[in-house]
């Protein structure tokens, strides 16, 4: 089962009865993309192995939620939505149409060597995008340092499938992602 789904909690001890049941397939809305704008701090890692676990979000977090509102309201509509699961980590969701040009937002933002951001994408592909002069305005013209590690280009697929094969594993033998090569 992939698409939307919703989630429906249960109420059994085991978790037996917590399922997904799917709303819509994949093809519902092909358009949809989403970046996920991963942490470099990796603190919340021991925060989140803590009891009870603390989660929080952190400078970097919040300086994405200001660049998404200011996005927004720079085109008086909402392009760019955000949300955070368990941690700092930004999920952003938007159309296919708007993916490269706030891609190249996140990227003048967070300033970063060239090497760094030829390592910085991961998953599909986004075409280069010249940003112009008054996008870069949006913000507070302070650029951020060392707060995004890597973005995750993704859209919404036809749910879990079993890879055998290790080279195209996401995560490595340690649980976290991989480098990209």
């Amino acid at each position: 089962m992939g698409g939307f789904v919703l989630w429906e909690m249960g109420s059994e001890e085991d978790g037996s009865d917590s399922v997904a049941k799917q709303l819509a397939t994949e093809e519902h809305w092909p358009e949809l993309r989403i970046l996920v704008c991963v942490d470099s701090n990796q603190f919340h890692a021991t925060c989140l192995d803590t009891f009870p676990p603390i989660f929080y979000l952190n400078d970097t977090s919040k300086d994405i939620i200001n660049i998404v509102h200011q996005y927004n309201k720079y085109y008086d509509k909402i392009k760019v939505a955000y949300t955070f699961d368990a941690g700092p980590n930004a999920c952003l969701f938007m159309l296919e149409e708007t993916t490269a040009e706030f891609y190249a937002l996140i990227k003048h933002f967070f300033s970063m060597s060239v090497p760094a951001q030829e390592k910085l994408l991961q998953g599909i592909s986004i075409a280069p995008y010249a940003l112009p002069e008054n996008l870069k305005a949006i913000v507070n013209p302070l650029r951020i340092t060392d707060g995004i590690q890597h973005v995750i280009h993704t859209k919404v697929g036809g749910g879990p499938e079993l890879i055998l094969d290790d080279t195209q594993h996401l995560l490595g033998a340690d649980g976290l992602p991989k480098n990209p090569q």
